[in-house]
């Protein structure tokens, strides 16, 4: 029997260190949740090429075994290792890479056809090592503030605000806006010659 009043919704976080992703149900259920047999979650990403790579499916639901799932219905969520993701059985690397994921997570009570089972799509920004240079920034202040003083300080607060705006282009389907926000993101850190993080 299908869910008579399902509407999926997800949450996702990616950790400081780009090697997890915490994700979190806040679907709408109507009760139903305990019927869900199958569940999967498909990360995917667009590369530097604007390729778009799938991971192989996640599975919260293991045979019997309900734990993960459990974990991503609270509100602790559930975390995935980067090291448990794989693409075409390899490993996709030890950090997530930076820019445009899409996390599909796929329920399935048993009675849907392959491909017709209700899912969601989660468009986020993956910005931990922009992020992390950002705190890297020179933070020369002194008082009263020189020129020099407050050109850095400019440069620190528009950087943030062009990465926060680089994170809403892709919640808003922007895919083009958020390269542009990103060319002039790292032209910054380019000037300022900061270093990686990772």
């Amino acid at each position: 029997m299908a869910y008579t009043d399902f509407t999926p919704l997800t949450r996702i976080q990616e950790s400081q260190d780009a090697q997890q992703i915490k994700i979190w149900d806040e679907s709408t259920w109507n009760g139903e949740s305990a019927n869900t047999s199958t569940c999967n979650v498909v990360i995917m990403w667009y590369d530097d090429d604007d390729v778009l790579h799938e991971c192989d499916p996640y599975p919260l639901i293991d045979g019997g075994d309900l734990t993960k799932f459990d974990e991503y219905l609270s509100r602790d969520a559930h975390v995935i290792d980067i090291s448990d993701l794989t693409e075409g059985g390899e490993s996709i690397g030890t950090r997530f890479h930076e820019g445009h994921f899409i996390i599909k997570t796929i329920y399935d009570d048993g009675s849907y056809a392959e491909g017709s089972e209700p899912y969601y799509n989660n468009h986020q920004g993956f910005l931990a090592k922009t992020w992390c240079k950002i705190r890297k920034l020179p933070m020369k202040i002194s008082w009263p503030l020189t020129d020099h003083t407050y050109k850095i300080n400019r440069d620190m607060f528009l950087l943030r605000m062009y990465t926060e705006n680089a994170e809403n282009a892709i919640d808003i389907g922007k895919k083009e806006e958020f390269r542009r926000l990103m060319v002039l993101i790292n032209q910054i850190f380019s000037y300022y010659e900061i270093e990686e993080c990772f």
